[in-house]
């Protein structure tokens, strides 16, 4: 009878030991074990994503070529002294004379508000073909330039006319 006193009390106290000190250590070791499976499956996204990135990577590289095209249409910057020079060495090729030329600041774009719009202004004096040649070559330049309104006046001598053109030069 002692005996089974004894079984009863150490059979409880064992239920009692597990129940208060291997039952929580046994469920800290399972949360770990799932937090160690969670780590696992972001580090194989991670992974999957960074081989995705590297691969999207090489893809643009082949087409360089292109994105070097749009780039020089859309550069992140505008150097307007190079823009003028470009309009004054463009009039003087095609036969007119630049007499002055004013920019806007720049604003973004009704089109997309990360693209910056600058709006030019230029003053030139020639012939009617001059400036047809001229139109010709600012369409043909790689930089993306928007002819906004153009206005002359009637020719003072012979067939000189003065001409007012407004462009849109874009950035980003």
């Amino acid at each position: 009878m002692y005996r089974n006193i004894i079984i009863a009390i150490l059979l409880i106290l064992a239920i009692l030991i597990g129940a208060f000190l291997i039952w929580p250590n046994y469920q800290r070791l399972k949360n770990l074990q799932i937090q160690i499976e969670r780590t696992k499956t972001s580090l194989q996204e991670s992974e999957r994503y960074y081989n995705e990135l590297t691969l999207t990577l090489q893809r643009l590289k082949e087409f360089e070529p292109e994105l070097s095209k749009i780039e020089m249409a859309l550069p992140s910057y505008t150097s307007m002294p190079s823009f003028y020079n470009f309009i004054e060495k463009t009039s003087r090729e095609n036969g007119l004379i630049l007499r002055k030329v004013d920019s806007n600041p720049a604003k973004d774009s009704v089109i997309k508000p990360e693209i910056k719009e600058i709006g030019v202004s230029a003053s030139l004096s020639g012939t009617y073909s001059s400036l047809k040649n001229f139109l010709v070559a600012i369409e043909k330049n790689s930089r993306m330039i928007e002819i906004d309104k153009i206005s002359f006046s009637p020719p003072g001598k012979g067939d000189i006319f003065d001409f007012n053109i407004n462009f849109k030069i874009y950035s980003y």
